[in-house]
C-alpha cells in the first residue's frame, strides 16, 4: 500500500514543479538587451573668413546742403482788413525793387485816390500861383495865409489817402528773386503780418551744411561741392568755410550749420538747387584695411579672431583711421592672414 502512494506522488510532484516554472516566467520577463549608442561624429566649426586687403581709407564729412541768398526780405500786409485778389509774380519769378506783388480789393479806393491825386495837382498849381504873387508883392498877407493852409490840408489829405492805398499793396522791397510765396485762394481775408512773399537778392548766395559732421569742418577749410546738370553730368566746384559753430556765440541759430562761400557759382546753381557735399578730414592711401565690424574691444586693448591651423585665436591690433565699415591696421595683421567676420 505504501509503494503505491509514492509512485502516485512523484509524477504529481514533477508536474506541479512545471506548473510553477512555467508561471513564474511569465510574472518575470527577462530584461531586453540595451542598445548601443548612436554613433556620433564630431563636426568642424565653419567660419566666415576674409584677407585683409590694401586700399585707400578716408575719414570725410558728406550729406546735402542748400543754397541761401545773404539778402533776404519777407513781405506781408500791415493790417488785416481787405479780401486777396491777385498775385502778379510767382515763386521763382525775378523782381525789381518797387514791383507791386499782389493786392486786394480797392478798386473803390483807387478811384478816390486817382480824383484826389487830380485835385492834389491842382491845389499845387493854385499854391505856386499864389506864391509868385505874394513874392511880387500882388497878395495880401491874408490871402497868402490861405493859399498856405491850402496847400498844408491837400498835402497831408492825399498823403493819408496814399498810405491807406499802400496798405492795399504788397510791394518788392529789393531787386530779386522771389524764393517763397503763400498759396492764397482769390477773395481770402487777408491776415495781418503773415509772409505772403520772400524776396531774396540772388546777386550774392552762400551755401549752407547743417548735415551731419558739420562740426568737423573746419574754418577756411576748401569743401568739395557737386550737382547734376539738366543735361545728366555731374559738376563739381569748390567754396571756402567762412563760418563755423567755433566762430558764432552761443545760442545763435548758426551754431549747428556751417556756412560756406564760393568764389563763383556754376550755371544752373541758384536757391533750391540741392547740392552734394564732400569733404576729407583724413586720408591714407595704399594701407591694410579690415571690416570694422570684426574689431572686438576690451578697455583699449583692440584685437580680431584669427583662423589658424583650424583654430580660432584671438590677434590684438593697433588701427588707424576709421570708418563704419572699413579701419586701418596699422600692425597685428597680414593679407595672408584669415581674418573671422
Amino acid at each position: 500500500m505504501k509503494k503505491k502512494l509514492v509512485k502516485t506522488f512523484l509524477p504529481f510532484m514533477a508536474a506541479a514543479a512545471m506548473l510553477t516554472a512555467l508561471s513564474g516566467c511569465a510574472l518575470f520577463p527577462e530584461e531586453e538587451e540595451a542598445l548601443p549608442p548612436p554613433l556620433v561624429e564630431a563636426v568642424d566649426a565653419n567660419y566666415f573668413t576674409y584677407n585683409p586687403e590694401r586700399g585707400t581709407i578716408e575719414n570725410a564729412v558728406s550729406g546735402y546742403a542748400s543754397v541761401e541768398a545773404v539778402s533776404s526780405v519777407n513781405v506781408s500786409f500791415p493790417t488785416s482788413n481787405g479780401v486777396f485778389m491777385e498775385s502778379y509774380y510767382r515763386l521763382g519769378d525775378t523782381v525789381e525793387a518797387g514791383d507791386v506783388l499782389c493786392e486786394t480789393d480797392n478798386s473803390a479806393l483807387e478811384e478816390k485816390l486817382r480824383v484826389a491825386e487830380m485835385q492834389y495837382e491842382i491845389d499845387e498849381l493854385r499854391y505856386e500861383a499864389a506864391k509868385r504873387r505874394w513874392e511880387a508883392g500882388a497878395l495880401d498877407e491874408i490871402s497868402w495865409k490861405e493859399a498856405e493852409l491850402a496847400i498844408y490840408i491837400s498835402r497831408r489829405d492825399i498823403a493819408q489817402l496814399r498810405m491807406e492805398f499802400s496798405t492795399t499793396q504788397l510791394v518788392a522791397p529789393i531787386s530779386g528773386q522771389i524764393t517763397y510765396e503763400l498759396n492764397m485762394a482769390k477773395g481770402a481775408q487777408i491776415t495781418e503780418g503773415v509772409t505772403v512773399f520772400t524776396v531774396s537778392d540772388t546777386s550774392e548766395m552762400l551755401i549752407r551744411y547743417t548735415g551731419a559732421g558739420y562740426g568737423k569742418i573746419p574754418i577756411n577749410a576748401d569743401v568739395t561741392l557737386s550737382f547734376e546738370a539738366k543735361d545728366g553730368s555731374i559738376v563739381e566746384f569748390e567754396a571756402t568755410a567762412i563760418q563755423t559753430p567755433d566762430t558764432v556765440p552761443e545760442g545763435s541759430s548758426d551754431k549747428y550749420a556751417v556756412i560756406l562761400r564760393p568764389e563763383s557759382l556754376p550755371d544752373g546753381v541758384t536757391i533750391g538747387v540741392k547740392l552734394n557735399l564732400y569733404y576729407v578730414i583724413e586720408k591714407s592711401e595704399n594701407t591694410l584695411c579690415i571690416r570694422t565690424s570684426s574689431i572686438k574691444s576690451v578697455g583699449d586693448r583692440k584685437y580680431v579672431y584669427v583662423l589658424r591651423d583650424g583654430y580660432r585665436q584671438e590677434q590684438d591690433i593697433v588701427i588707424g583711421l576709421s570708418t563704419d565699415y572699413n579701419t586701418e591696421v596699422l600692425s597685428g595683421l597680414s593679407e595672408s592672414d584669415l581674418v573671422i567676420q
